[in-house]
């Protein structure tokens, strides 16, 4: 559902801006929220784009971030988690985000297509893995 700016909003757009300058040495200056899409299963989900400026030379950046409220756990009101922080990418597939799912980290045997299921020769019930 599209968002609009609300302080609750434009706080997780700071975190996810915060998460990225600790990570990156960086120090992004917010300047406003330009656009928030949000999602809301048993998690909270706020996608947002914002516009930074690099005060080393001043340049204006588009920045996008992924950020999870997890909140009633242990308790607390709300636990802020970063899954996507970066500067948007001029071209597509190209960034510099922080994503934690490594592509490269499976194994060639898991890549590809399942067989179907259920299979024709009915002895198979599961598919074991290592």
């Amino acid at each position: 559902m599209p968002g609009g700016c609300s302080p609750y909003e434009k706080l997780f757009a700071k975190a996810g801006l915060h998460c990225y300058n600790l990570e990156k040495g960086k120090k992004l200056e917010f300047k406003s929220l330009v656009k928030v899409n949000s999602e809301i299963g048993s998690l909270y989900n706020s996608y947002s784009t914002s516009e930074v400026m690099d005060p080393i030379n001043n340049s204006i950046h588009t920045f996008q971030t992924l950020v999870t409220d997890a909140g009633y756990e242990n308790k607390a009101r709300l636990i802020l988690v970063t899954k996507i922080c970066r500067i948007k990418p001029q071209v597509p597939g190209i960034g510099d985000a922080t994503v934690f799912w490594d592509l490269d980290a499976i194994d060639n045997f898991y890549k590809g297509d399942m067989p179907d299921w259920p299979p024709n020769d009915d002895k198979l019930q599961f598919y074991e893995v290592k």
